[in-house]
């Protein structure tokens, strides 16, 4: 999300931050634990001390017993050892540390993927896409071999694979997330290695499962999709795709701060968030990455209408696993390792009982029950 929507000197900032807050709070650890190891050591040797001093004293005096000396100077020896402990979990913050130096490792970290040297110019996009001669190796063999595709603009594509690899990988070479090892991708007829990165992300919205939202205001959430967008804009897009209607019930209404993410919102509220981010962005290619998976029967008719107002007038390249967003779809790519099995409308290759998506969407509902 972070990448499709081009925010990363944001979130790079945002770490920057918390690495900051995170050494900060390393330094103090190792001094705690400095400290407190030394008055557990301290406390130990005086306590012993005391208690034989004092136990010897006694026994001279006749009023205690050598057992009873001893149950003494283990009693003592136990409470320093739980004292030990208490001090070790209070001021022992290992997992923060261990979060920091994710942190740096994500904060050095870079991508396979770069700018080219002189990127090429371009204007409003239409959303044609091509897929041409593509070949790539994946895990376990071949992944593509010399594969094309052309997507005309403003068609809904649904890409279907057993194990889904050729959906993933076709969607992440048209976000340069990652390249196949020949062949070209072209938005609108410009190859996107010609492109930078923010133009061709420009022209895409995605919506994945995950709907990954950030700890502000819905507002903010909103804004990501276009960060000029004014608050009027924000609102009609969101009335759009029906999350106003969630969003003015809440505290605050869209000045409402999203705390742990939108933890107290439900899956389907979260994911109409990130729809209404995609409308936001008015792009002409529209991704959906299992947008539709996992949802509670609840949220089901409100994120289809959702989603079905997000792909309207735009070219939709659908990555899903449910049969009713299959057939809806214009057009079906059914993948068989790596080869293009068939091409054709879901709803007629789904009515040929022999046909490839007929069968998948068989052994879909069968192992879904």
């Amino acid at each position: 999300t972070i990448q499709s929507y081009g925010l990363e000197a944001r979130a790079a900032h945002s770490l920057a931050e918390l690495g900051e807050r995170t050494g900060r709070s390393r330094s103090a650890a190792r001094s705690s634990r400095a400290v407190g190891s030394f008055l557990t050591e301290l406390i130990t040797g005086l306590g012993v001390g005391a208690a034989l001093l004092l136990g010897g004293w006694r026994m001279n005096a006749g009023t205690m017993t050598p057992g009873e000396l001893t149950m003494v100077v283990a009693a003592v020896l136990i409470a320093v050892v739980l004292a030990r402990e208490v001090v070790q979990h209070s001021t022992g913050l290992r997992a923060i540390i261990a979060a920091g130096d994710r942190v740096g490792e994500l904060l050095e970290h870079r991508a396979a993927i770069t700018e080219p040297g002189r990127s090429q110019e371009i204007g409003r996009l239409r959303g044609e896409v091509v897929y041409s001669a593509l070949s790539a190796e994946g895990q376990n063999g071949p992944l593509f071999d010399s594969i094309s595709l052309v997507i005309p603009a403003g068609q809904h594509v649904a890409l279907v694979g057993r194990d889904g690899d050729e959906a993933s990988a076709l969607i992440s070479y048209l976000l340069r997330f990652d390249q196949p090892d020949s062949g070209r991708v072209l938005l609108d007829r410009y190859d996107t290695r010609a492109l930078s990165l923010a133009d061709v992300r420009r022209g895409l919205a995605v919506v994945q499962r995950e709907s990954a939202l950030f700890s502000e205001t819905v507002r903010e959430n909103i804004r990501v999709g276009r960060p000029d967008a004014t608050d009027d804009e924000i609102v009609d897009a969101a009335r759009r795709s029906g999350a106003d209607e969630f969003i003015t019930l809440l505290p605050d209404g869209y000045d409402t701060h999203l705390s742990r993410r939108g933890a107290a919102l439900s899956d389907g509220q979260r994911r109409r968030i990130a729809i209404t981010r995609a409308l936001l962005r008015n792009a002409p290619v529209v991704v959906l990455d299992d947008a539709d998976a996992d949802l509670a029967p609840a949220d089901r008719d409100a994120v289809h209408r959702a989603l079905a107002s997000l792909t309207a007038g735009r070219t939709a390249l659908i990555s899903s696993r449910e049969p009713e967003t299959i057939l809806g779809a214009d057009r079906a790519l059914c993948f068989e390792s790596g080869v293009l099995a068939e091409d054709g409308a879901p709803a007629r290759l789904a009515a040929d009982p022999d046909s490839w998506l007929a069968v998948w969407l068989h052994t879909t509902a069968e192992s879904s029950r």
